[in-house]
């Protein structure tokens, strides 16, 4: 936004102008950096069934296999839980620190399974950002209920 003395009212000439440049620039220049705290680290989650076991597929950017736990909740549901702890440090000339941030980031999904898992191994696999969780299904036959 261009701001001059001939596309500004009398109003906003003077402080009131400055203020406003100050909060343009403030904006512009914090919005640059916002970004990635906003993004999440598991972008696209889908959770399938084959013949006998049930997949979860998450896809985790910029994430290592030793941020990623998972979880089987006891009412069947499956937690996976992304962390992410940044750290850095500016120096000055005489080497002494004068500025030093850390940052924890931590994001779950919960994923609700179609069916009842089973008693096998669960299996889980990360390669090249795509985590694929492999769950056995619990063999149900149909059974009837009787009603007193």
């Amino acid at each position: 936004m261009d701001f001059n003395k001939k596309n500004l009212p009398d109003l906003f000439q003077g402080s009131v102008g400055d203020l406003i440049k100050s909060f343009d620039s403030f904006f512009n220049e914090s919005m640059k950096y916002v970004g990635h705290y906003f993004s999440q680290p598991i972008s696209d989650l889908t959770c399938y069934e084959t013949g006998s076991n049930m997949v979860i597929e998450a896809e985790l950017k910029n994430c290592r296999k030793e941020q990623i736990q998972i979880y089987m909740l006891r009412n069947g549901q499956v937690k996976i839980s992304v962390e992410h702890v940044s750290s850095s440090t500016a120096q000055n000339d005489k080497d002494e620190i004068i500025l030093q941030n850390q940052s924890v980031q931590k994001v779950e999904r919960i994923v609700a399974l179609p069916c009842l898992p089973g008693t096998g191994k669960i299996k889980a696999t990360f390669k090249h950002g795509l985590l694929r969780v492999i769950i056995p299904k619990r063999e149900q036959a149909e059974t009837i209920i009787e009603i007193d």
